[in-house]
């Protein structure tokens, strides 16, 4: 996400520090140091620029206001936790107050997060203490959550494609009635049959398995109010996918996660998270369940971490992740939360 470098005079070297904490600044007199570097911090969250101005010392005051001011009008939210304070020495007219957080900032509605140690000096000003400058010596910034996202894409393309490279048998269809226009009649597909009762062939690791009956596309005119970016996907007949159409094209994750023949059971599974390649197949596509992954059996399986996206194969092995927008629709793409 590009943010602008914000300078707060000489306090703040970017705006991510604006994930800081701070509250107001009445009432300060008998604060010590240690507590008015939290009042400081507390005024950021609160994103309150008289109160952050009101911590600095009288010389500084109304340009802070007007770089807090700046800083502020253009975020959505601050939130910071984790937050340790040290008063690391303290003389009858200065101190030094060492703060290390974990902060995170959404701005137009993207969020980012990591962690920042700074250094807080204070003066003595009017028999109190306030703020003279802060200086970060450590900001780390986690990973963008789009990008997190667009990896969990790539790595679902990659093990999708593998699998579907390699040879499996254990997939059934074990009443024989698939329709491709019917997602309801994918239900009782299971894996893990033995090789002897189904047929070797290239699969995908979802209930359809069969190249030709994943169906699911996105829609070229058709998209999510809220993420405008992101397509609503369609199922039969080119209309809004239904749950049941997303449901038998989810992938199975315990497919690309398991060893073979870990998960398999004598009558086969439907179990997403916990069945396997048979033994003897290739298998251990992808070391864990994806992050972004929904869970539990109509899904992707498995029950941990539960994120916002059904990862599933669609038209021509196209894998895409689906979520369910607040109108009830199924869109492709990142909607923001992650995982």
């Amino acid at each position: 996400m590009r943010r602008s470098a914000i300078l707060v005079p000489v306090v703040c070297v970017l705006v991510i520090i604006i994930a800081t904490m701070g509250c107001g600044g009445g009432g300060q007199q008998q604060l010590g140091a240690e507590e008015v570097a939290r009042a400081y911090l507390r005024a950021y969250v609160a994103m309150d620029a008289e109160a952050v101005a009101e911590n600095f010392s009288s010389d500084q005051r109304d340009e802070v206001k007007t770089g807090a001011e700046y800083a502020f009008a253009q975020i959505d939210r601050i939130a910071v936790s984790n937050l340790k304070t040290d008063l690391v020495s303290e003389s009858e007219n200065g101190a030094t107050v060492q703060t290390n957080y974990d902060w995170e900032i959404t701005m137009s509605g993207q969020t980012d997060s990591g962690h920042q140690r700074e250094i807080i000096d204070l003066i003595k000003e009017n028999n109190r203490w306030v703020v003279k400058t802060v200086t970060v010596i450590e900001n780390t910034q986690n990973q963008d959550a789009g990008d997190e996202f667009k990896t969990d894409n790539e790595v679902a393309q990659l093990t999708t494609a593998t699998f579907y490279s390699d040879l499996h048998g254990g997939w059934k269809d074990i009443n024989g009635d698939d329709n491709p226009n019917d997602a309801t009649s994918f239900d009782d597909n299971v894996w893990g049959r033995s090789k002897g009762e189904t047929e070797l062939g290239h699969y995908y690791p979802t209930a359809i398995a069969w190249y030709s009956k994943h169906i699911l596309t996105c829609s070229a005119t058709v998209f999510d109010q809220i993420n405008p970016d992101n397509s609503m996907v369609l199922g039969a007949g080119g209309h809004a996918a239904i749950d049941a159409e997303i449901q038998s094209h989810a992938i199975w994750m315990g497919l690309l996660v398991n060893e073979e023949g870990v998960g398999t059971q004598i009558n086969g599974s439907k179990d997403r998270d916990w069945v396997s390649p048979l033994a003897g197949e290739t298998s251990l596509y992808q070391n864990q369940i994806l992050d972004s992954a929904m869970t539990d059996n109509n899904y992707n399986g498995g029950t941990e971490p539960g994120g916002s996206y059904c990862w599933v194969v669609g038209k021509n092995g196209t894998v895409l992740g689906a979520y369910k927008g607040p109108d009830g629709y199924w869109y492709a793409g990142f909607n923001g939360n992650y995982p």
